[in-house]
C-alpha cells in the first residue's frame, strides 16, 4: 500500500505551517493501516521559507517527481532519491533555511542519487538525532550544496541560521554520519567552498572521544573512494575535517592554506585504520660531523632555536605509531598549507604528551598504502628545515593543540612521527668504559661527540645492576654545547676488591632533564683485566677507533676477515696499563661486513665492523 502525491503540487505557503505528515487512514485516505511515509510519485513538493514538514518515516521522492525546499524538512527515517526524481532549492535564495534535518532514533539512510548539484542535492543538512551516536548512514555519493551541520540550534553555518522553525526540535547535535554501508564506500561532498560551510563538529581536542559530531568511513586500506571532502576558496584561515574511523574514533584534522592551486580546489580526506603500524623511520643525521647519531630515526641538529633563546636544538623523530592509524588527503598538487591534526588515541603507542611530536608526510594516491621508509620525505616534503621548529609540538614555537606538520605542498598520506622517551639525549656518546686501575680504584673512561645543553654527568654505581646510586658528578667541559669529540674521565677510589661493580651516567640538561646511558662493569681481582670497547663510529668510511682498558702492559694480534673468513690484514698493538685509543685507516676497504679478531696471550676478543662508501 502506498500514500502518494500523484502529480500534483503541494505547497507549504504559510510561515506558520507546520505539515505533519504521519500518513494515518484519515491523512491522504488510505484504507487501514498507518504508514509514516511521504512518498513523491510523480509530483511536485514545495516547502516555502518559514515553513515546515515533519515526515515521522521515510521520504521517497521517485518517478520524475520533485521536491523544491527552501523551509525544512525534518524527517526521522530513509531519504530516498532516485536517478529521475529531483531535489533542490526554491526559487527564494535569500533563504537561511533550505533543510533537510535527521532526527530519528535508529540508524537513517541517504539513498539513491543525490551528487547532482544543479538538479540533485542537498542544501543545508541537519544532524540532530534522537540518540546520541546514531548514525545517517550513506548508501550513495552524496553532495551538499550548503553547509553540514551538527545541531539545529548550532550557528555560524555559511549558509544555514536557526529560526524558530529549525529549532522546533533539538536534540543538541546528537548523531554522526557514516561513509560506508557494509563493505561500500561513499562520498560526502561540501561543494560550497567557504571555511564556515561544516559546523557544530565534535570539538577539536588530543584525546577526545566523542559519541557525537563527526563523520565516520570505513578505514579500510587502500580503498580509494569515499570519505569526506569539501570545497576550498580561502587562504590563511583553517579548513577543519571532522574525521573519524570504524576502529580507531574521532581523528580530526585542520587545513589552514596559505596558496591554493586552484579555486574552489576540492580535498578529499579519509583517516584509514593500520594495525600494525604502517613503514619505519629508518636512521639518518644532519649535524653529526660524520658520525653515526646514538638515535634511530630521523636526527636533525639546529645550532640555534629561536623559538628558545636561540639555544642549540636537536629534533629527533624516531618512533611512528605501531596501532593507529594514518591521514590520507586528494586535492590539487600545486595546493599549499600547514597541517594540524587531533589524534584520539594520544599517545597510544607508548609515547609521552612531553615528548616531541610532528606530522610528517609520505607522497602516494590516496588509493595507495603507504609502506617503506618514511624518512626521505621529513624534509624535502618541507618547506624549509627551520618547519622542523616551527611546527613541532614541545620542541619549537607551536602553542596550538592539535599534532602539527609544516608548511607542506600537494597531497598524500600524513602519520604522526616523536622522538622515542628516553631515546634523546643531548648528547652523542662514543664509548663508555670500567677499567681496575692496578687493584686499587676503577676508572671510567667516556667521550662525546656532541653535546646540546649538556650541564653534566652524575656517576652512577650499583652491585647489582638493579639498584643505582649516585657516587660523583662531572661537569661537561664545553660550555654545555659542543660539535667535536670531548674526552672525560672519574675515577672511584671508594671500589673494594672482589666485587663486581656495575656503572652508568646519568646525563642532565640545564634545564633538568637527565637521561642514562648504557651499563658497563669493573672489579678489583688482582688480574690483568682487558675491557674493549666495539669500534667507532660504525658503520664507518676512512677510519675506525677502538678503545682498550687494561691493567698492564698486554700485546694484541690484530686480524681482519671479510664476512667468508678470507684474511685480509693483520697488525700488532701494544697497550700500556691504563685506556688507550688505537686508530685504523679503512680507506682500502670496500663496502660491506668484517670481522676482527684481537688476541692476547690469554684472551680473544672479536668485534664486527661495517663500512659504507
Amino acid at each position: 500500500m502506498k500514500n502518494n502525491i500523484n502529480q500534483s503540487k503541494l505547497s507549504t505557503m504559510q510561515a506558520s505551517a507546520f505539515l505533519v505528515v504521519m500518513l494515518l487512514s484519515a491523512f491522504f485516505a488510505t484504507n487501514s493501516q498507518a504508514q509514516a511515509r511521504l512518498y513523491n510519485d510523480g509530483g511536485t513538493l514545495h516547502t516555502d521559507e518559514g515553513a515546515i514538514i515533519y515526515v515521522e518515516g521515510d521520504i521517497e521522492n521517485k518517478n520524475t517527481s520533485t521536491i523544491e525546499n527552501d523551509g525544512v524538512i525534518e524527517l526521522a527515517g530513509d531519504l530516498t532519491n532516485d536517478s529521475t526524481a529531483q531535489m533542490k532549492n526554491g526559487s527564494n535564495n535569500s533563504s537561511t533555511e533550505r533543510a533537510y534535518k535527521f532526527i530519528g532514533t535508529g540508524t537513517q539512510a541517504i539513498i539513491g542519487n543525490l551528487s547532482n548539484t544543479s538538479t540533485r542535492y542537498i542544501h543545508n543538512l541537519i544532524i540532530d538525532k534522537q540518540g546520541s551516536g546514531s548514525a545517517v548512514e550513506l548508501q550513495t555519493n552524496t553532495s551538499i550544496k550548503g553547509s553540514l551541520v551538527f545541531g539545529s540550534s548550532t550557528s555560524g553555518a555559511d549558509t544555514y541560521s536557526p529560526t524558530s522553525n529549525s529549532t522546533r526540535t533539538d536534540n543538541a547535535g546528537n548523531g554522526i554520519i557514516k561513509t560506508y554501508n557494509g563493505t561500500d564506500d561513499y562520498e560526502l561532498f561540501v561543494t560550497n567552498g567557504s571555511e564556515n560551510a561544516v559546523v557544530g563538529y565534535a570539538a577539536l581536542a588530543i584525546d577526545g572521544n566523542p559519541t557525537d559530531g563527526y563523520i565516520q568511513n570505513r578505514g579500510a586500506q587502500g580503498v580509494g573512494i569515499g570519505g569526506f571532502a569539501r570545497n576550498v576558496s580561502n587562504t590563511s584561515v583553517p579548513y577543519v575535517f571532522p574525521v573519524a574511523s570504524t576502529l580507531n574514533g574521532y581523528n580530526a584534522a585542520a587545513l589552514t592554506f596559505t596558496y591554493l592551486g586552484a579555486n574552489p580546489d576540492k580535498i578529499r580526506n579519509m583517516f584509514v585504520d593500520a594495525s600494525g603500524g604502517i613503514g619505519e623511520i629508518r636512521t639518518s643525521c644532519t649535524g653529526c660531523g660524520g658520525l653515526s647519531p646514538d638515535n634511530d630515526g630521523f636526527n636533525y641538529y639546529f645550532n640555534s632555536n629561536t623559538c628558545n633563546g636561540s639555544t642549540p636544538k636537536w629534533v629527533i623523530l624516531d618512533a611512528i605509531p605501531t596501532d593507529h592509524g594514518y591521514w590520507s588527503f586528494n586535492g590539487n598538487m600545486n595546493d599549499q598549507y600547514v597541517i594540524e591534526t587531533y589524534p584520539n588515541s594520544f599517545p597510544g603507542f607508548g609515547g609521552s604528551g612531553g615528548d616531541d611530536w610532528k606530522m610528517i608526510k609520505k607522497s602516494g594516491d590516496i588509493s595507495a598504502v603507504p609502506t617503506g621508509d618514511w624518512n626521505p620525505e621529513i624534509l624535502t616534503s618541507l618547506q624549509a628545515p627551520s618547519n622542523l621548529l616551527t611546527y613541532n609540538r614541545n620542541g619549537g614555537c607551536y602553542s596550538g593543540d592539535g599534532i602539527p606538520g609544516g608548511v607542506f605542498t600537494g597531497f598524500s598520506h600524513f602519520q604522526m612521527a616523536r622522538s622515542r622517551t628516553g631515546s634523546a639525549l643531548p648528547i652523542e656518546l662514543i664509548y663508555l668504559t670500567a677499567q681496575g686501575i692496578d687493584n686499587k680504584f676503577i676508572r671510567l673512561n667516556w667521550a662525546t661527540s656532541l653535546e646540546i645543553n649538556n650541564s653534566g654527568f652524575k656517576v652512577m654505581r650499583s652491585t647489582n645492576g638493579v639498584d643505582f646510586e649516585q657516587i660523583g658528578w662531572v661537569a661537561n667541559q664545553t660550555g654545555g654545547n659542543s660539535t667535536s669529540e670531548t674526552e672525560y674521565a672519574f675515577e672511584d677510589n671508594t671500589a673494594q676488591p672482589n666485587i663486581v661493580y656495575y656503572y652508568k651516567l646519568n646525563q642532565v640538561d640545564f634545564d633538568g632533564k637527565a637521561e642514562d646511558t648504557k651499563i658497563v662493569q669493573a672489579s678489583l681481582t688482582g688480574d690483568n683485566a682487558i675491557t674493549m670497547t666495539e669500534f667507532f663510529p660504525n658503520p664507518a668510511n676512512e677510519s675506525v677507533s677502538i678503545i682498550i682498558n687494561t691493567s698492564a702492559t698486554i700485546k694484541f694480534n690484530v686480524e681482519l676477515y671479510n664476512m667468508t673468513g678470507q684474511l685480509l690484514m693483520q697488525n700488532e698493538i701494544n697497550t700500556g696499563n691504563g685506556t688507550a685509543r688505537f686508530n685504523f685507516s679503512t680507506g682500502l676497504l670496500a663496502q660491506g661486513s668484517y670481522r676482527a679478531v684481537l688476541k692476547s696471550d690469554n684472551q680473544v676478543f672479536t668485534r664486527n665492523l661495517n663500512i659504507i662508501k
